[in-house]
């Protein structure tokens, strides 16, 4: 990840190059910043091509499990899916009322009560920390329902078990601009977030809406909803303790990136005739146009 976030510094260091020229640095700041950013996207591109190379040998590996997954294409033509996600403003929600609705999850959320509660058709995780530690594929078996089909990352899934509802997926391009791909079948696009990941996983199977719910996205840690999983917490912990000063900014540089991504995400979405909507009255997100989810 450090090989991007480089990127990130490179846009700044131009940013100050031409502020320095300027009466009104804030000003100027603010007009180079598109500039700037396309810059960046430059860089990311190079390094998409670089990282490609470096990638080939393990996608190998995993090539003929995820081109399997072509059988999903369009499989939910035409229907509206739900995406529960872990924000506070999922309290507001009624989730008993998603019951017989397609629902989608991501990450840990197999582990709470709200999961027997609305039955996840499909469930995403794409966080590098779930597969450090064994346990938790163990607690997915245990704890999931056999009528999900789970989507693992195939770049950090290193289990030989064929597990019948356990499909992989390979995000490895970073965003860069607008060069989005709806795949699950080949290598593919990575967000700084699963939620994006999970929107592009609704669109390759076919939805014509997709309704976000609990997509909050505060700045720094967000807060879940439900109670959070002892694995939660330990990731919590590790964020609070101290580090340098760059790796901390880092962090907000990535979390621009992510607004930057879903308005990406919705301009790919709008060319593929997909409707998106954030079902969250207190969303940083603004790409994606509000429904209020009493009104659905």
């Amino acid at each position: 990840m450090r090989f991007f976030f480089r990127a990130g510094y490179v846009s700044i260091l131009l940013i100050q190059l031409f502020s320095c020229r300027a009466q009104e640095p804030e000003a100027a700041l603010l007009e180079l910043y598109p500039k700037a950013k396309k810059i960046e996207w430059g860089v990311i591109r190079v390094i998409n091509i670089l990282f490609l190379f470096y990638s080939l040998p393990d996608y190998m590996r995993v090539r003929k499990n995820i081109n399997r997954n072509v059988s999903f294409k369009n499989k939910e033509a035409s229907k509206k899916c739900y995406i529960l996600l872990g924000g506070l403003s999922a309290k507001a929600v009624n989730l008993k009322l998603l019951e017989n609705e397609d629902v989608i999850t991501v990450n840990h959320f197999f582990r709470t009560k709200e999961n027997i509660l609305v039955k996840p058709k499909y469930h995403l995780i794409t966080d590098v920390n779930f597969y450090k530690d064994s346990s938790n594929l163990d607690d997915l078996i245990r704890l999931g329902f056999k009528n999900t089909i789970f989507f693992l990352n195939g770049r950090y899934f290193k289990n030989n078990q064929n597990i019948e509802n356990i499909k992989l997926i390979y995000p490895l391009y970073r965003v860069a601009g607008d060069n989005i791909e709806f795949r699950m079948d080949k290598i593919t696009s990575n967000f700084s977030t699963v939620t994006l990941n999970a929107i592009q996983m609704a669109v390759y199977l076919g939805y014509q809406e997709v309704n976000l719910v609990g997509f909050d996205l505060p700045p720094g840690h967000m807060p879940h909803f439900y109670k959070d999983s002892k694995v939660e917490i330990k990731g919590v912990s590790i964020q609070k303790e101290k580090v340098s000063e760059y790796d901390y900014c880092s962090l907000f540089w990535q979390y621009t990136n992510c607004l930057h991504e879903t308005y990406a995400l919705k301009r790919a979405s709008d060319i593929s005739n997909v409707k998106i909507y954030n079902m969250s009255a207190t969303s940083f997100v603004r790409a994606f146009p509000y429904k209020d989810f009493s009104s659905d």
